[in-house]
């Protein structure tokens, strides 16, 4: 591997990681579950469209179906480029 595929390789691992422990729980492992059976499949979305919605939780300018107390406390502790990178995971996850 060169430098560029083993950069991405990590993202990709550090990526999946916080899928894992942030989203999974709530959203099932391949985002297919709606979340407390309030949310949407997030699974079927664009990244473009998760990393929208994702940022207005961080920044408290959502609240869908009453989740915006719980998804800012998630949001909140991710960066721009993270939010975008789990966007871009998200959305390659549809079964």
């Amino acid at each position: 591997m060169d430098i560029d595929q083993t950069q991405a390789a990590s993202t990709l691992a550090t990526t999946a990681n916080i899928y894992q422990k942030r989203c999974q729980p709530c959203h099932g492992t391949h985002g297919q579950l709606s979340a407390l059976s309030k949310s949407d499949i997030i699974n079927t979305w664009s990244a473009t469209k998760i990393e929208q919605a994702l940022l207005h939780y961080k920044h408290g300018k959502r609240d869908a179906k009453g989740m915006g107390s719980m998804m800012h406390g998630q949001a909140e502790q991710l960066s721009d480029e993270e939010i975008k990178a789990l966007a871009n995971y998200i959305a390659t996850l549809s079964i």
